[in-house]
């Protein structure tokens, strides 16, 4: 019997349906919480994802090595030649006419160039109305998922530069490419009233011209106009509220701290407001549509004990905000920074949880590839179980047992530490990586790993880490070799 439902519940993963589980108060292998990952995108197996194709005349001109981050695992996303330092983005748009965006973003950028004579951003989908630099006009051009400017005079090396673009239209609807199914990421409109950006991992390039790669972390302010009766949200602080002349009203929020631009979310909807204060002082703000408060609500007292018994093992929450949006498109919740994304049927403890965890895994500390995407998941995965197993250590053992003896069991698992770009979000990431986690625990100790979990999150907070710099940091809280399990556990 336990293997069989051992079974049911790891196709549940690979298929990644969203459930509600039954939390029961000493979970047991026999009675598992149904576990639904992070971020559902979506996209047919098929799709390419290399540099995009250019025009012979824009290639004679524009430099095709600026047109990737140098990402080898993906090449097609991030740009060289600046460093973003902020972006100001305007949203407009109502819900019930969602090809009718109405944007413009301002980008301020420092040339990391001896001369930048050119740049380009991410940018897929709506219609160019204009481009600026240093308020002056300037030749761009378009590829599937490139905008690409010429300057007019070259930027020296340490200058900041700011590029204003406006544009409109209709998002791009191609299907994403790093996940196992059909998931349109972006601007997403689950009824004729909300909307909701899905951002994790390419979803910012296709609501606004960014260079969207993990290793470009910039401040953001974002606008967001309205139709009457419906709120705009996003990450940080909402700091200003405006009714316009028009009717609509302006949501101005501003994040405090840096962060990827696949961590930015926006809302629209029918919000409600609801704050619940924490022990450690912090104010959590949710966002709810109607009829969705109840579920959240009263989950607050559990994720209150959670923020305190992972400050203890990660350090203090490092953001100044905090709170969940909850959106009605189904199954599809992630960590977007310091607000984080619900979908209406995954309001449960396990993924309140785990996306929590990931203000400290995935945001405060950051990846520098998706390739080491594990990182984020696998690490999440398992301090969510050690969270649920806390009152039961013996059902934690037994659990990552049962699913360690099934995983070694199959042959058709991809590499840990070099998932194709269509698995990124499965079965390896989640559960092979959280395994791989508990393995670690083993083989330097329980006191020991959670000393290097502490000592690496003190020490890459605020940026970015590698793999082999994660394993630097455990091999000093052990005092001891890791070379050989990391080789086992990442390696082909």
């Amino acid at each position: 019997m336990k293997n069989k439902l051992l079974l049911i519940f790891l196709c549940l993963i690979i298929l990644l349906a969203a459930c509600q589980p039954t939390e029961p108060n000493s979970p047991s292998v026999e009675n598992q919480p149904t576990y639904t990952p992070t971020t559902i995108v979506e996209s047919p197996t098929n799709i390419p994802t290399v540099l995009p194709e250019i025009d012979s005349y824009i290639l004679d001109e524009f430099p095709e090595e600026q047109l990737t981050i140098g990402d080898p695992y993906t090449p097609e996303l991030g740009n060289l030649g600046y460093d973003v330092q902020d972006y100001q983005l305007e949203i407009k748009v109502d819900p019930t006419y969602p090809d009718q965006f109405e944007n413009q973003v301002v980008i301020s950028a420092v040339s990391d160039f001896p001369s930048l004579e050119y740049v380009s951003f991410d940018f897929a989908g709506f219609d160019i109305n204009d481009v600026e630099v240093n308020d002056e006009d300037v030749d761009y051009f378009r590829t599937q998922y490139k905008l690409l400017i010429k300057l007019n005079e070259p930027v020296e090396e340490g200058e900041e530069f700011q590029v204003y673009v406006n544009y409109s239209g209709k998002p791009d609807e191609i299907p994403n490419a790093f996940s196992f199914s059909s998931f349109v990421q972006g601007a997403v409109f689950p009824t004729n009233d909300t909307m909701a950006v899905i951002s994790e991992p390419d979803g910012s390039r296709r609501v606004f011209p960014c260079n969207d790669h993990l290793l470009d972390e910039a401040y953001f302010s974002v606008d967001i106009i309205t139709p009457p009766g419906l709120m705009g949200i996003s990450n940080g602080t909402l700091y200003d509220t405006q009714e316009l002349d028009s009717g609509e009203t302006l949501y101005r929020w501003q994040s405090d701290e840096v962060m990827a631009p696949y961590l930015l979310t926006i809302a629209i909807g029918n919000y409600e407001v609801i704050e619940y204060t924490f022990d450690n002082g912090l104010i959590a703000r949710n966002y709810v549509l109607p009829g969705t408060g109840d579920s959240l609500d009263s989950l607050m007292g559990i994720i209150n004990e959670a923020m305190t018994y992972f400050e203890d093992i990660f350090g203090p929450y490092p953001f100044d905000t905090f709170g969940y949006v909850i959106n009605l498109i189904e199954g599809v919740s992630f960590e977007a920074q310091a607000t984080i994304v619900l979908a209406e049927g995954m309001v449960n403890e396990m993924v309140a949880i785990h996306e929590m965890i990931h203000m400290w895994l995935g945001n405060w500390v950051g990846l520098e590839s998706l390739q080491e995407i594990w990182r984020n998941e696998g690490t999440t995965h398992y301090f969510t179980f050690l969270w649920l197993y806390r009152n039961d250590p013996e059902s934690l053992i037994t659990y990552f047992d049962g699913i360690y003896e099934d995983a070694i069991s199959r042959d058709d698992l991809d590499p840990l530490g070099d998932l194709p770009e269509n698995n990124m979000f499965g079965y390896e990431t989640y559960i092979v990586g959280s395994m791989m986690i508990y393995k670690l625990r083993e083989e330097m100790g329980d006191d020991a790993l959670l000393v290097g979990f502490k000592e690496y999150i003190s020490i890459y907070g605020g940026g970015s880490a590698s793999d082999a710099e994660f394993q630097v940091v455990m091999e000093d809280a052990c005092q001891c070799s890791l070379d050989e399990f990391f080789e086992f556990w990442l390696g082909p």
